[in-house]
């Protein structure tokens, strides 16, 4: 039934069902009121949601700006570490007989510090201004030298100087730190340096023997070693050795006559002492070589590297050093008595060779002595003569400051070279310790072939060198020992 029943805006049906059900249908829309005492449920379920949502993304946002946070601090924390680029030279003085180390970098240079487990003397140069402290060191911490320099501002090269002593080897490590920059941070650079055993022999091309009639002193080695290996052996022995060995035709070979070695291809090295004059030469093969040098300690060193490399790769090397004949096998050592090969002669003749320069050193070291009183008597002199400083200064090098007859002329010409003189005994003055280490250890060198351990007689040896006498040395190498 149509009509307009609950709204008469609006037409409305009414239908009756056959099983009395009764509804009706309007074109009225539907209106849901809501009452404050009856929510809407899923109104309810969807604000809750929402408001999750809300939470979730305020956590999140909270999040993502503590993650920002803590990552702006880490990257402050982290530090960038940029590699130092530096060059430097790394060369022998043979002139001075020292070693030279160059540095150059392209920033400013903190420190620098020197590490050492082999004894060196380090030198004080005019041009470096930097401030330097040395360390005690002991056989414990296995240092024999630690040395700091701390370089004043912008200090972008420096040079180092050393004398090495030979028969003691190792590393020196040099590390470079450069200047602390908070927006580059750069790293330590360490500069490794190889001391060899005789670090102050240099490779030549030819050996003067007759000229000064050399006596020469022979090692022979014999074993089951390489001509390669031979060659690695004395490239760690010595400075400046070839990559490869230099090859000989067999009846070129200095000083080797065994037959059984000749037909083998042999290889030869020859060199001199820049310190001592000495000379050495290598002659070598596979499984034999013949060393022979005029320095009986230059002989003493190779016998104990080449020894102690043998015996790390256990290798059995027969060594004949004419005096004692070892037999070196991987657990010990058999001597054996032999004759010929070691010249006592060489003993001599290199004393002789250490004489000039000693007598020269000794002569140095007195001027030098006199410089400060010759100074302070002349200056004294002058003032009680009424002089002024004025009339000193224009006294010229070739006029005598005092009467002849008051101040002789040697002490004179001491005076005008006084500079010379400083500086030359600045290089000089450590050597003259040197040479009488070398002499003492040529002395016990030579008693350690024939079996004798003569270390106690050190002190008087040191004691005779003090008042040093060519003659009175000669005498005391000379002398019969029981023991």
């Amino acid at each position: 039934m149509a009509g307009r029943f609950s709204d008469v805006n609006y037409p409305e049906l009414l239908c009756i069902t056959y099983t009395g059900l009764i509804f009706g249908l309007t074109t009225q829309p539907i209106r849901k009121e809501t009452f404050f005492d009856q929510p809407d449920v899923m109104e309810l379920q969807f604000m809750s949601k929402v408001d999750k949502l809300n939470e979730e993304i305020s956590n999140l946002e909270n999040q993502l700006q503590l993650m920002k946070l803590n990552q702006k601090q880490i990257e402050k924390e982290q530090i960038i570490l940029i590699p130092l680029e530096l060059d430097y030279k790394f060369y022998l003085n043979k002139d001075l007989s020292v070693y030279c180390l160059n540095i150059e970098t392209q920033i400013p240079i903190d420190h620098i510090l020197i590490q050492s487990n082999c004894p060196i003397d380090l030198f004080d140069l005019e041009e470096n201004t930097a401030v330097s402290s040395s360390s005690e060191c002991t056989k414990d911490d296995g240092n024999a030298l630690l040395t700091t320099y701390r370089c004043q501002v912008n200090t972008t090269r420096f040079d180092i100087q050393f004398r090495t002593v030979e028969g003691h080897y190792g590393h020196v490590s040099v590390y470079v730190v450069p200047k602390i920059n908070l927006s580059n941070m750069v790293t330590c650079k360490c500069i490794k340096l190889l001391i060899h055993p005789l670090s102050l022999h240099c490779l030549t091309h030819h050996i003067e023997d007759e000229p000064l009639k050399r006596y020469w002193n022979s090692l022979q080695l014999t074993g089951n070693f390489s001509l390669t290996e031979m060659h690695n052996w004395l490239s760690m022995s010595l400075p400046e050795t070839p990559e490869r060995p230099t090859l000989i035709n067999s009846d070129t070979k200095q000083g080797d006559k065994n037959d059984n070695h000749d037909s083998e291809e042999s290889a030869q090295l020859f060199y001199k002492s820049i310190y001592l004059k000495s000379q050495l030469k290598c002659v070598y093969a596979k499984g034999y070589a013949n060393l022979q040098s005029d320095n009986l300690s230059t002989i003493a060193i190779l016998k104990d590297v080449l020894t102690k490399e043998a015996t790390k790769k256990k290798i059995q090397l027969s060594i004949n050093l004419g005096t004692l004949h070892y037999l070196v096998i991987k657990f010990g050592r058999i001597p054996t008595q032999s004759l010929a090969h070691i010249q006592m002669d060489s003993i001599e003749y290199m004393l002789r060779m250490i004489d000039t320069k000693l007598v020269y050193l000794n002569e140095l070291e007195k001027k030098v002595k006199l410089i400060k009183p010759i100074t302070e008597l002349i200056s004294n002199e002058i003032q009680s003569n009424n002089r002024d400083n004025c009339l000193f200064k224009q006294i010229t090098p070739n006029d005598n400051p005092l009467p002849s007859d008051y101040l002789p002329l040697e002490y004179v010409q001491i005076w005008r070279d006084s500079n010379k003189l400083k500086q030359e005994f600045k290089y000089q003055s450590c050597q003259l310790n040197r040479y009488y280490e070398c002499i003492v250890g040529l002395y016990i060198d030579k008693y350690r072939f024939q079996g004798k351990d003569v270390s106690y007689r050190k002190n008087d040896l040191f004691k005779l060198l003090k008042n040093y006498n060519l003659d009175k040395l000669i005498e005391y190498f000379n002398q019969e020992l029981s023991v």
